[in-house]
């Protein structure tokens, strides 16, 4: 297994001077926000929480002072600072903020740096083809402005794109050409990635003498210049050199100065990449029950972040440790798994389109699609009711469907079915009635109107995702606890922009449960969700939170709490008489009764609701 390699995120050039104001104290403040920034940029990779006390000011500052370029460079470095920490969602809004305030100055270089980020992120979540369509966007920009060391980072990152789709003579093609850059400019620092990148490509080329030569160059760089991240980079490098010649104990002491490295820095998606490498040494050791543990840490880490490749990996890594088991039924659920999200992010149709796209930028052809996607662009306005008719008809049949397909099942199953799958179908209207769903397409509209066109097709995204997990599992009598927990997460997260951030929320869950293979009912959760921040956050007018926790009661139950603190179960009362919710009142019976599910006031404020599950298997 080829290490995987981590994008190296462009800063941007801080060459561009605020403009003088005519006020003496606005031009302190502009002063003060370029080197609270610039602060930022020196100390994020050593301190990044740190770092981050340095962005806040920067930022507050510039919105106060109205100074909308140290504005744009600040989202620009909360990009930097979200996928440091791979909040991929939060780091993608930061930059597309910063890249339209960029533009909206005709800043180049700005434009470029959130270009980049955004291409890294995308490029981490398996998406190589807009990865390279926004590489190759850096390109054009930073020619444009005879930045030598902007386009020596995107051609830095093409290497990595090209590497983790095994195309690895044009991924050396591409590390070179950022190398030689690097060099002429003098840029030490930035000759890490590069050299790093050169290495890895050598070390699965079998030229080994190169590939190590490479890689302690990097390393010792990487140390003068105190840069976690790359340091651990090198040091998940260097453990394969020693893995592929199986000298396992070597290889293990670097995979494991790679792990501290990046616990160290907070760094999830690089932990997940060498929990994975761990695996695959105890694999070739032998040790099933070894690969299955830290294969089961890469998951979990992959999952949380939504890093597909590793994802991917983990899923092999499992399959081939049951089989070294014996435990054949697992290792075949792991190895479906493998294989659909193999086909679905590194096919070789995908290979095809990445090639393709290639072609056309250098031919000069990526200018006239540019010119294409932007008339698209400033059609999307005129076109926003015809496509809001068509979703609300498409979801308005896609329920009558499903409710067909309910209904034929239920009259064929036998006469102590019927009550549940009517229950069933009362909690998916409950859960999903007509108001939920206006007000989500609202919401989406409200966005178009308001020029938020990205942040609209996000909310689409999620609300069209959202809504066909709900519909795939209406009809199942149980799914796992894990998909009832993402479907959980999803809907959260839709409340989160129809209510302009007004709550936050979390997820803990007991490390030893085995969400996958535990069952419950479906769509269990929402209707709780819905009530705490409808009834008891928004009431409040403050910001509120959300936990949910999951922990293992015994080998058959698992308890799941609820816990908000909104004004109360009681004040909600008084402020609604006579509300009762039909979505509740139907989960409880699908529970079991009231002995399974427990609501309580807390006495500081807020409600909290304890669900007793048994495992559906």
């Amino acid at each position: 297994m080829a290490p995987l390699l981590f994008s190296i995120m462009a800063c941007g050039g801080l060459n561009q001077s605020p403009s003088p104001e005519s006020l003496e104290q606005l031009q302190q403040d502009s002063i003060r926000v370029y080197a609270l920034n610039t602060r930022f940029k020196e100390t994020y990779r050593s301190d990044l929480q740190g770092a981050r006390l340095y962005l806040d000011s920067a930022h507050a500052l510039a919105k106060k002072a109205n100074h909308k370029w140290g504005e744009a460079w600040s989202y620009r470095y909360y990009g930097i600072y979200h996928s440091s920490k791979n909040e991929y969602y939060s780091a993608l809004t930061c930059l597309m903020e910063g890249k339209k305030i960029f533009s909206s100055l005709n800043d180049i270089n700005g434009q470029s740096a959130c270009l980049n980020g955004m291409a890294n992120i995308v490029s981490d979540q398996g998406d190589y083809e807009k990865a390279l369509a926004y590489y190759q966007e850096t390109i054009s920009l930073n020619k444009s402005i005879d930045n030598d060391k902007g386009v020596a980072i995107a051609y830095h990152n093409i290497g990595n794109l090209h590497y983790s789709l095994g195309q690895y003579d044009q991924a050396l093609t591409n590390f070179k050409r950022s190398l030689e850059i690097k060099q002429k400019l003098q840029d030490s620092l930035g000759m890490i990635g590069p050299l790093n990148g050169i290495s890895a490509v050598y070390s699965v080329q079998g030229q080994d003498e190169k590939s190590l030569s490479f890689a302690y160059q990097a390393l010792e760089l990487a140390k003068i210049f105190e840069d976690k991240k790359r340091e651990a980079n090198i040091y998940n490098n260097l453990g394969y050199q020693y893995y592929k010649v199986q000298e396992l104990d070597s290889a293990a002491i670097f995979y494991k100065k790679a792990l501290a490295t990046y616990k160290s820095i907070g760094d999830r998606g690089g932990a997940a990449v060498v929990f994975n490498n761990l695996g695959g040494i105890e694999l070739i050791r032998e040790n099933g029950a070894g690969a299955i543990a830290y294969n089961d840490s890469s998951l979990a880490l992959a999952k949380e972040i939504g890093h597909a490749p590793t994802v991917r990996q983990a899923y092999q890594g499992l399959a081939e440790a049951y089989k070294l088991l014996g435990q054949y039924p697992k290792a075949y659920f792991w190895l479906e798994k493998f294989h659909g999200l193999k086909d679905s992010i590194s096919g070789e149709n995908i290979r095809l389109q990445i090639n393709t796209l290639e072609a056309k930028f250098e031919k000069g052809e990526n200018e006239r699609q540019i010119a294409i996607l932007k008339e698209k662009e400033a059609n999307v306005r005129e076109k926003n009711k015809l496509y809001l008719a068509i979703l609300v008809i498409s979801v308005f049949t896609f329920l009558v469907l499903i409710l067909a397909i309910l209904f034929y099942f239920r009259n064929q199953r036998a006469k102590a079915k019927i009550i549940q799958h009517k229950l069933k179908q009362k909690a998916l209207r409950a859960q999903m009635n007509p108001h939920f769903i206006f007000n989500s397409l609202n919401s989406i509209q409200r966005l178009y109107v308001e020029g938020k066109e990205d942040l609209a097709n996000d909310y689409m995204a999620d609300f069209s995702q959202l809504l066909r997990r709900i519909l795939e599992n209406s009809g199942k009598q149980s799914i796992s606890l894990e998909d009832e927990l993402a479907i959980a997460k999803g809907y959260l997260e839709l409340e989160l922009l129809r209510t302009d951030h007004a709550f936050s929320f979390s997820v803990e869950m007991d490390s030893a449960l085995d969400a996958m293979s535990f069952m419950v009912p479906p769509l269990i959760l929402q209707p709780y969700l819905e009530n705490a921040v409808w009834h008891g956050i928004l009431p409040k007018k403050t910001p509120g939170t959300i936990q949910i926790k999951v922990y293992q009661k015994n080998t058959k139950m698992v308890v799941c709490e609820i816990i908000d603190n909104g004004i109360g179960i009681e004040s909600s009362k008084h402020k609604n008489p006579g509300r009762n919710s039909m979505g509740m009142q139907i989960t409880q019976e699908r529970l079991g009764g009231s002995a399974n599910v427990q609501v309580e006031g807390i006495e500081t404020g807020g409600t909290k609701i304890t669900l007793t599950l048994t495992n559906n298997l």
